[in-house]
């Protein structure tokens, strides 16, 4: 946990005028809105999103980008996978 906040605050030392919006990782719908009210600032621009290694930010994102077509997605191989700790299919939504 330290380590990602230490990267993270590295990240914004670095790009000075970043700005900060907040995902909801468990609501799909929220990111979306969040994604959508962030690049309404950039309408005459693309956008390139890259969705955390997550489902429903990464659901969310796809939302974003179906209802505003400047919002192209892109994807990083993920370095590691929690294999030991990763969800099972089962029977049951």
């Amino acid at each position: 946990m330290h380590r990602n906040e230490d990267r993270y605050k590295q990240i914004l030392e670095l790009l000075s005028n970043s700005q900060i919006f907040k995902i909801f990782w468990t609501d799909q719908i929220k990111t979306r809105d969040e994604i959508l009210k962030y690049v309404s600032q950039f309408e005459d621009r693309n956008v390139v999103i890259v969705p955390m290694n997550n489902k429903i930010s990464t659901i969310g994102a796809g939302l974003a980008a179906i209802e505003n077509k400047n919002i192209q997605l892109s994807c990083l191989q993920t370095n590691s996978y929690n294999l030991k700790g990763y969800s099972e299919t089962g029977d049951y939504i």
